[in-house]
């Protein structure tokens, strides 16, 4: 079931989303705590300025679940992750590509 509207297509199906699941009951600061015990890495150096590898990876991981699976803004993420919602957007599109990424979502709760 679908509507055409001004050339783009809307679909009503339900979305499994990005890597086949949606997250239930999770919020972005459960999010930040389960990837950074995942990493063996502290909460606070992710939401700090430090630029680590680690701590990198960590903020990219976070980014792209939070924004294509808990379906939250950008902004909303940027805002808590102390980044500009420009860095969310590059560091989701980085995390797409990490494999932790996806091991990580296979841990994580799905909606029924």
């Amino acid at each position: 079931s679908a509507i055409f509207l001004i050339g783009a297509i809307y679909s009503f199906e339900p979305d499994s989303g990005r890597y086949g699941k949606r997250f239930k009951g999770i919020s972005l600061d459960q999010l930040i705590g389960i990837v950074a015990a995942r990493l063996d890495l502290d909460v606070d150096l992710i939401l700090s300025s430090s630029r680590q590898r680690t701590v990198a990876l960590a903020r990219s991981i976070i980014c792209c679940l939070a924004v294509d699976q808990l379906l939250l803004s950008g902004t909303d993420v940027a805002g808590r992750l102390n980044l500009t919602p420009s860095a969310v957007s590059k560091l989701v599109s980085r995390g797409r590509l990490e494999t932790q990424t996806r091991e990580i979502a296979k841990e994580l709760p799905a909606v029924k």
